[in-house]
């Protein structure tokens, strides 16, 4: 069984988030089954929940964030929060679209952390992020490009480098921190 749950974890973290279900049933047999060989006391059954309750908080809520998202990111999220509309439409690659629209309030184009996300919507955030092809700006009312400087994540896993930075000269940009760019998309 914890051999089980070690590989559905690996799976779970690597492949698809549905496995979310399956790793926690077992975990929690895992769980019942030690209880079982042990037969703990009461009182130490509770210690050890409160003290997993507390880790897994703090795994969740401190750690978590910080390693999946760099602070340029969440710096340049704020920025866009300040400078835009609640209103304004924002490109971005999918790889930060779930972040930014929970932390900058904005419509993201694509989510790739979703699966239910758009395939049309997603395909058109790479054509964009790839080639400049400016009738995805038009098509989705596009206001703000939020990418980053030197990589387009074709995946949620794995991404693709890129020769030159990734820049857009009928674009006004309007942040810049070395790693994450804004454009805003004239009027």
């Amino acid at each position: 069984v914890f051999a089980g749950i070690i590989l559905l974890l690996a799976i779970e973290a690597f492949v698809s988030y549905r496995f979310n279900i399956v790793s926690a049933f077992l975990t929690a047999l895992l769980i019942v089954e030690w209880i079982e060989l042990r037969k703990p006391s009461v009182r130490k059954l509770i210690g050890i929940v409160g003290v997993l309750f507390l880790l897994g908080f703090y795994f969740i809520i401190v750690l978590l964030p910080q390693a999946l998202v760099p602070n340029n990111v969440f710096y340049a999220s704020q920025f866009l929060q300040s400078h835009s509309r609640a209103s304004d439409n924002v490109l971005s690659d999918p790889f930060f679209g779930h972040f930014l629209e929970h932390e900058a309030g904005r419509k993201v184009l694509a989510d790739l952390w979703v699966e239910y996300a758009d395939s049309g919507m997603l395909d058109g955030s790479w054509d964009f992020l790839k080639t400049g092809n400016g009738r995805i700006l038009e098509k989705y009312s596009i206001r703000f490009v939020f990418s980053q400087k030197d990589r387009v994540f074709d995946k949620a896993t794995s991404f693709t480098e890129l020769e030159e930075p990734l820049e857009f000269p009928s674009l006004n940009k309007v942040y810049d921190d070395s790693l994450i760019f804004i454009h805003q998309v004239p009027s």
